[in-house]
């Protein structure tokens, strides 16, 4: 078996930084994070994580970036595919939650830099979560054209299905306090009722 090839090398250690990186930001947040200790997690050294990112700035800013071009990504698969209306808008709101759930970091820097702004974070934040409510948004108006109700504030109600789905995420063992679900209930069983949620909120009454 012949060696990895450097480029191969190169993408592990990247993705393993990055990882490293959104949960210690998100556990710490941005000023009380430390380059050693996402080095530490991440199996590096600080200098050979300097040589990938030479900032905290920077690295924050991977991280950042890459947390939401996956989200962006999953979504988009989610809408992209065959359907009804209905059955599209479904499936993203289920795989948004399911993807929060598994991605908790994502969440917590969210609310860190919502409650706590950092200099570097709030303006990669601004861009980054806008362009993923964008994505929702010209889905909703473009694909559900004729389905909303007549009334209906789009970009209130994604917030409105985003930021419940968030503090879902990050609520951990209060979960079964604040939603009475069962301890270790499955995402598909929340996912469930944040679809009921999307489809209330946006659907208008069959006539």
């Amino acid at each position: 078996m012949g060696r990895p090839r450097k480029a191969d090398i190169d993408v592990g250690t990247t993705e393993r930084i990055l990882s490293a990186a959104e949960e210690t930001f998100a556990d710490a947040g941005f000023a009380a994070a430390r380059l050693e200790d996402i080095a530490e997690a991440a199996g590096l050294r600080r200098p050979s994580l300097l040589y990938h990112y030479p900032s905290k700035d920077a690295l924050y800013a991977a991280a950042v970036a890459r947390s939401f071009e996956r989200l962006r990504r999953v979504l988009g698969g989610a809408i992209a595919g065959e359907g009804t209306f209905e059955e599209r808008l479904d499936r993203l709101s289920g795989t948004y939650v399911a993807f929060l759930v598994e991605n908790a970091g994502i969440a917590r820097l969210v609310v860190r830099e919502l409650m706590n702004p950092s200099e570097a974070g709030r303006p990669l934040l601004e861009e980054e979560f806008a362009r993923t409510l964008d994505l929702a948004e010209s889905f909703l108006r473009v694909a559900g054209e004729g389905s909303l109700r007549r009334d209906l504030d789009v970009r209130a109600a994604i917030l409105q299905v985003a930021g419940g789905a968030i503090l879902y995420a990050i609520a951990g063992d209060l979960r079964p306090a604040l939603w009475r679900e069962p301890k270790n209930a499955p995402a598909s069983r929340h996912a469930a009722t944040v679809q009921r949620l999307a489809r209330h909120l946006v659907l208008k009454e069959p006539s």
